[in-house]
């Protein structure tokens, strides 16, 4: 554990984060009679963990039959965060296809649920001083999120200022 002072300070890091970095496995904990760690092959090689602003959290979907999410977030600048998004399917946990995110997803605003199987992000650019607001439809036998539909609006706008924390 390492916190972090002026010095580390940077778009990802403010003076007295909590961060820890090393090299992580993705587990399973199958619960029952007979509890079981279960490796899921997933790793993250030399990874910062920023313990204060919880860059690995999980998006609980509010509908029956739909799973939660599970991300691995990194800070990409100062208004972004690259994200791998992950759920379970058939016991196992599965990687959202990268196909559908141009080879990376992020946001400024974490996820927030506005439907079944569907949830709300938005990227301010601050070159144009705007925000995009989309909604995705996430396909639980693909694996993948679809953009549904994207709205641009003026910094001004209000519509980011009552989002919802809908991640843990």
């Amino acid at each position: 554990m390492k916190k972090a002072t002026q010095t580390d300070a940077w778009s990802g890091v403010s003076p007295g984060d909590v961060l820890y970095k090393g090299n992580y496995h993705l587990n399973l904990l199958r619960t029952g009679t007979k509890p079981m760690v279960i490796y899921t092959g997933f790793q993250y090689k030399n990874y910062t963990y920023n313990l204060t602003r919880r860059m690995i959290y999980t998006i609980p979907f509010k509908y029956k039959s739909q799973p939660d999410l599970f991300a691995v977030a990194e800070t990409g600048s100062s208004n972004w965060e690259n994200v791998d998004l992950f759920y379970i399917q058939n016991g196992k946990l599965k990687k959202m296809s990268e196909s559908n995110f141009y080879k990376s997803f992020g946001y400024t605003l974490r996820p927030m649920n506005i439907g079944k199987n569907k949830f709300r992000t938005a990227v301010y650019n601050n070159a144009a001083r705007k925000w995009d607001v989309t909604d995705y439809a996430f396909d639980y036998n693909k694996g993948s999120l679809t953009q549904v539909q994207k709205k641009s609006y003026p910094y001004e706008n209000t519509v980011t200022k009552n989002w919802r924390k809908d991640w843990r």
